[in-house]
Formats: C-alpha cells, sequence, structure tokens
C-alpha cells in the first residue's frame, strides 16, 4: 500500500508467493557475485545432516543463508564458508568480503540444492569427521584443519 503524506491512498497492491519450482527455471544461472568457490572439505553431494567446507577468493565479513530449514550456513574462520543440509531443497547463502572494494562490496548470491539422502539408514556422522575430510574422502592433516577453529 502507498500512501501520500496526508494518508490518503495513493496504490495498493497484492503479491502471490509461489513456492520455487527449480524445473522451470535454473537456480545456477540466477546466481550473482563469485560462487564458484573452491571445496576444501566434506562430502560431495550436499544431503541433510552432512558438511561442505567452502574457501572463498577473500576474507568474509558476514555470510547468511535461507531458507533455514534446508540449510544452514556458517562462517567457520574468516576465510572459509560451512555449509549444512537441513532437508531435502533449494537454499540461497549470501557472503560479503571483508574488504568490500575488492569485489564491488559484494561477494556471492549463491544457489545451492541439499539432495534427498539415498541411504535407508540416514548414516549421520558427527561435524568433526566431516570437516576433516577433503572433497576426495581423504583425512585432511589436522594441522589443516585445527587451523580454522
Amino acid at each position: 500500500m502507498f500512501k501520500q503524506d496526508d494518508g490518503s491512498i495513493v496504490h495498493i497492491c497484492m503479491v502471490k508467493a509461489n513456492q520455487f519450482d527449480p524445473t522451470i527455471y535454473n537456480p545456477i544461472a540466477s546466481q550473482v557475485g563469485e560462487c564458484d568457490l573452491k571445496q576444501i572439505a566434506g562430502v560431495e553431494t550436499l544431503t541433510p545432516g552432512h558438511v561442505q567446507i567452502f574457501e572463498p577468493p577473500y576474507d568474509l565479513v558476514e555470510i547468511s543463508g535461507v531458507p533455514k530449514t534446508v540449510l544452514a550456513v556458517a562462517r567457520v574462520a574468516t576465510e572459509l564458508i560451512q555449509l549444512r543440509g537441513q532437508s531435502p531443497g533449494w537454499a540461497n547463502y549470501v557472503w560479503h568480503p571483508e574488504d568490500q572494494s575488492k569485489f564491488g562490496g559484494k561477494g556471492g548470491i549463491c544457489n545451492v540444492e541439499v539432495f534427498k539422502t539415498t541411504s535407508t539408514t540416514q548414516d549421520y556422522q558427527t561435524e568433526l569427521i566431516e570437516v576433516c575430510k577433503d572433497i576426495e574422502g581423504k583425512i585432511l592433516p589436522w594441522a589443516k584443519v585445527a587451523k580454522h577453529y
């Protein structure tokens, strides 16, 4: 609703929200900024209960993600982003670099899919174990993981 200074209504509009349909819109095509980040640890395909760790090209000052029912996003350190799958679906995360002049004031508005697990017995590993694996599933040296905690 738009009103004039005297309170009289100038225009009223309504917005209908529809559930996102990835078969109609290509989620990856709607990304903005730097989203092709280097994955340094975690599972290859993000599923509920599992983690991926990414290294952006700049130190982070802020990160957030929505919907929180699908994806939990955290800044592990100033140089690492952690994505944790919560439930199947599409989600967005936004990251901002510490020195915003390096990237025109923004880092990335990125889309990610959390896939349904194919396991019938939901094999949830602890966050520590997930963080300690590289993208090939090899255990990372403790020194590399510990420096980020």
